[in-house]
């Protein structure tokens, strides 16, 4: 078709297409599944990180320019709630987000620039009005917000205003009440186990306060059970014990905007045209949070706790918990020590993480599960709580079922990491499709498909189950319980749960696009390990072919010497898990105690 006078498709929101001429959409999310085929003619743009050199040049580039713009907003808040707090002390509280609104706000500029060069004179579109505009609250609302189609398009059409183009608006009639990422919830129960929990927290705070002096380290939402955290709390001798955060703040996050405020953050500096867009849009995208209800969070935070820990421990607050990240943020100001610890399955592996980059910086120490070389400032080898308790699973020897696990990501790219993101996942949900397609009937009606608990709109159990019926579908069953009753498992996503079935060694076969799922160099060894021994395939019939010859009996390909030997290397190297891993926590902890002083 005629690329010349086409219309530009923003989004998947129907009611902002023009239905009546060719329409170029800017990427496949326009285009998600279960919303109906658009009637006039249409292209999908190609992707501009197709070029994965590009895509990796940004990742670098938003990278420097974060850390310019933090000490930007460093200034530019000090000044507006009138105090004198570091750099760090701001990036605990906002990197999470600054990360995630630079990489999106730099993506979807890219998108447009690209659409405009393409079409070769002004196409037509529609933008939000601006009175259907959204301001984020905190950090997980803006993530929660960019994973939809209806901020996204608000950030498009901000942008081509900011270009100096002008199209016909229309409001929106209203915002979905779907939310996309889960809230942040204080980790209790109500069942019997979570009333013992509750008091054995009283218990131990109790002991404290009448025992040997309180050098304070406090444990945060570890990649654990709460079990697991109170077992390391006696492992320590109570010298750590677990800290519950408040799950909410006593104030109301209103809509309160303070204008003038606002107005300021548009004056802050910028280098070129995407830094001067970004820069335009800070007013409206600043979460509230962390201006009008700043002091607010501070004096909430400060009124709950009689006294800061030394030193403070936590896997997953780090990103979107607020409280907590109120609370690290007062405790660095005050000499205090934080300490980081590994979540995730590609951390130390992937080529681009910029959460791994992000707690690295705010930490004192990084607790990592075995890559930290001896002498690393900053860095110190644990063993994971969570893949300890993965060891030994007793798996069935006579069930039939395959584990298929799969993944899912936001269908909009929310941050340049090395994982497939935005038009790129259709070519992810296309692997699966052809892994599928190459197994034998008999093979195929083994499967049992385990999607992400988080869809995120893409559908991906529709999509499996439209085309192959045979496809069985997991109910959500704890991983580790239901490894006992499958016969191998076949994974095709670079994430913590490959770690957690290497270190169980289970029957295992990995596949994988290397062009979307990047490893560093230092990885490349232990990954062309798997890959000698015939375990990870770097396309999806490979896979199912060796799934195929192996599957009459899959423990003795499993306990092959080269195949064994690939898998220790790797779960060495990246999965460290012992079974008294409490004792090895505990003497870090030690350490961090003794550094705090």
């Amino acid at each position: 078709m005629e690329e010349s006078g086409v219309f530009l498709g923003l989004t998947a929101l129907r009611e902002f297409w023009n239905t009546r001429e060719p329409i170029l959409f800017l990427g496949s999310w326009c285009l998600p599944p279960g919303r109906g085929a658009p009637e006039p003619p249409h292209q999908v743009m190609p992707s501009p990180w197709d070029n994965r050199q590009r895509y990796y040049d940004a990742a670098r580039y938003l990278d420097e320019y974060v850390e310019r713009l933090l000490g930007d907003l460093t200034d530019y808040l000090n000044a507006a709630h009138e105090v004198k707090h570091s750099r760090r002390y701001w990036r605990i509280l906002l990197g999470p987000w600054l990360i995630h609104v630079a990489h999106v706000v730099y993506d979807r500029y890219v998108h447009l620039v690209q659409a405009l060069n393409r079409t070769g004179e002004e196409p037509r579109t529609i933008l939000l009005d601006q009175r259907s505009f959204r301001t984020p609250r905190d950090t997980l609302e803006f993530i929660d917000l960019i994973c939809g189609d209806p901020y996204n398009h608000q950030i498009f059409s901000e942008i081509l205003t900011a270009l100096g183009l002008r199209f016909p608006t229309r409001e929106l009639e209203a915002w979905p009440s779907r939310s996309f990422v889960p809230a942040v919830r204080q980790r209790r129960r109500d069942d019997a186990y979570g009333r013992i929990l509750r008091v054995g927290h009283r218990v131990l705070g109790s002991v404290r306060r009448s025992g040997r002096p309180c050098s304070g380290v406090a444990l945060f939402d570890l990649d654990g059970t709460n079990r697991q955290t109170y077992r390391l709390a006696w492992a320590t001798r109570l010298l750590a014990v677990p800290w519950r955060a408040a799950p909410r703040w006593t104030f109301s996050l209103g809509d309160l905007r303070v204008e003038k405020q606002r107005r300021e953050l548009a004056l802050l500096p910028s280098a070129n045209e995407f830094e001067r867009i970004l820069i335009g849009l800070l007013p409206r995208h600043l979460p509230t949070l962390y201006l009008e209800h700043y002091h607010a969070a501070r004096s909430d935070t400060l009124r709950r706790v009689s006294t800061l820990p030394h030193v403070l421990v936590s896997a997953n607050g780090w990103l979107g918990h607020e409280p907590f990240k109120f609370l690290a943020a007062e405790a660095a100001a005050r000499g205090r020590r934080l300490v980081a610890a590994q979540h995730g399955g590609g951390y130390g592996v992937c080529r681009a993480i910029p959460l791994e980059t992000h707690e690295a910086r705010v930490a004192d120490t990084f607790l990592v599960w075995g890559w930290a070389d001896p002498g690393t400032p900053g860095l110190a080898n644990v063993p994971s709580i969570k893949l300890s308790a993965a060891r030994h699973p007793h798996l069935s020897r006579l069930r039939p079922a395959i584990l298929f696990v799969a993944n899912a990501y936001p269908r909009y790219l929310y941050r340049f990491q090395s994982t497939p993101m935005g038009s790129h996942l259709e070519e992810y949900f296309e692997w699966q499709g052809r892994f599928l397609a190459a197994l034998s009937e008999e093979r195929r009606s083994s499967v049992l498909f385990r999607g992400h608990a988080a869809d995120f709109g893409n559908d991906v159990r529709g999509r499996v189950a439209l085309g192959f019926p045979d496809v069985g579908h997991d109910d959500g069953t704890p991983f580790r319980r239901r490894l006992r009753h499958c016969r191998m498992v076949v994974i095709d996503n670079l994430s913590t749960t490959l770690l957690e079935a290497l270190v169980a060694n289970v029957p295992t076969i990995l596949f994988w696009d290397p062009s979307r799922w990047e490893v560093r160099d230092e990885a490349e060894d232990a990954f062309g390990g798997l890959r000698t021994a015939g375990i990870l395939w770097d396309s999806p019939e490979a896979a199912a072919g060796t799934l195929e010859t192996v599957y009459g009996d899959p423990r003795a390909w499993w306990r092959r010497g080269d195949v064994q030997a690939a898998r220790r290397k790797l779960v060495e190297r990246y999965a460290l898990a012992q079974r008294n891993w409490a004792a090895s926590w505990s003497g870090v902890l030690d350490e961090q105690a003794a550094l705090a002083g």
